[in-house]
């Protein structure tokens, strides 16, 4: 019987990789342990300092969503956590849900920015654990026009720093929370001049 699939799917920030994950995890062959984007390589193979770094960040992000509401965020952010904390035992436990299973074909990794924050030789380290681990590694890399990429990307950088730094005054997690900020963004996107965290500036 020939080995099950490990997916790694690459992309830039803005490329369509959110969207393939989601027609994805649609059908009932793939399995990502409930974490579209693991984002645990890097800490993987970096020094312990790298890993506590990595990890701290995480709690933060935890703590940060649960304070504005974002329940399911964090939930998410708290399975993340779980993976860096014994990122070895998830593995494990990740792979022999897939390969133990009957319906599962693909354990998927959905994190698009892994093969731009890992050099190749630990691209190389990573498609020999997985063989280790039972599967056959397999690469989808995601292109989309750099022009219309960047666009997108610069809205929604955008888009997340009006929310950071306008005063919305209802309750995180409410309808009339997101009410308020989705309004906010709809008559401050274009109307307002201001320097974004990529540095460009919007008028």
């Amino acid at each position: 019987m020939p080995p099950k699939t490990f997916l790694f799917l690459y992309g830039a920030q803005k490329s369509g990789t959110s969207w393939l994950s989601k027609n994805l995890l649609k059908t009932d062959q793939i399995y990502n342990a409930g974490v579209k984007e693991w984002r645990f390589w890097e800490t993987y193979f970096g020094s312990d300092h790298d890993r506590v770094k990595g990890i701290t960040k995480v709690k933060r992000r935890i703590q940060s969503d649960f304070d504005r509401g974002a329940i399911g965020k964090a939930r998410q952010f708290e399975k993340r956590l779980k993976m860096q904390q014994d990122p070895d035992a998830f593995l494990q436990v990740s792979s022999g849900v897939v390969t133990t299973s009957s319906s599962y074909q693909v354990l998927a990794d959905l994190t698009p920015n892994t093969g731009t924050v890992l050099n190749q030789s630990q691209l190389h380290s990573m498609s020999l654990l997985v063989q280790e681990l039972g599967l056959k590694p397999k690469a989808l890399y995601l292109l989309r026009d750099p022009l219309q990429r960047s666009i997108s990307q610069l809205s929604m950088i955008i888009h997340n720093d009006l929310r950071e730094n306008f005063r919305v005054y209802s309750r995180p997690g409410t309808p009339e929370y997101l009410r308020e900020t989705d309004h906010l963004v709809k008559n401050n996107l274009y109307g307002i001049t201001m320097e974004s965290r990529s540095d460009v500036i919007i008028k």
